[in-house]
């Protein structure tokens, strides 16, 4: 087990509303992890196994998630704009709602689905762009 801001990490984790902005969590096993509403803006995730994990609402912008291993996990209404999913694995992800844009980078060949309006917010309200 690792720490990093205070916050353990570690498969099954409940990082509910965690401030991980920035975090090297390059390679960590957050295998079904709780990562509901966590901020995770310019987080290295490269490597990271996130199998099964649950992010709903996270707020992943500007994220590395360059070869992670996403498969099964929630990601309904995460925030992905500018984020680096090259080579990560998707397989069963739960992708519905999420945000993202152009400058979002996806694995070779995988077609996401469509971008929910940011202008609207994440939780309902308006918002300005990345948190």
């Amino acid at each position: 087990m690792t720490k990093v801001n205070g916050y353990k990490i570690r498969p099954r984790a409940k990082l509910i509303g965690a401030d991980l902005q920035k975090a090297n969590l390059q390679k960590a096993n957050l295998t079904k992890a709780n990562l509901t509403d966590a901020t995770l803006i310019y987080a290295d995730l490269s490597g990271a196994c996130l199998r099964d994990a649950f992010l709903p609402y996270a707020h992943l912008g500007g994220a590395k998630l360059i070869g992670a291993n996403l498969t099964g996990a929630f990601l309904a209404s995460a925030d992905l704009r500018g984020a680096d999913l090259s080579y990560a694995e998707l397989s069963y992800a739960e992708l519905s709602g999420i945000y993202w844009d152009s400058s979002t980078r996806w694995p070779e060949g995988f077609m996401p689905p469509p971008s929910a309006d940011w202008r609207h917010g994440m939780h309902g309200g308006p918002t300005t762009g990345p948190r």
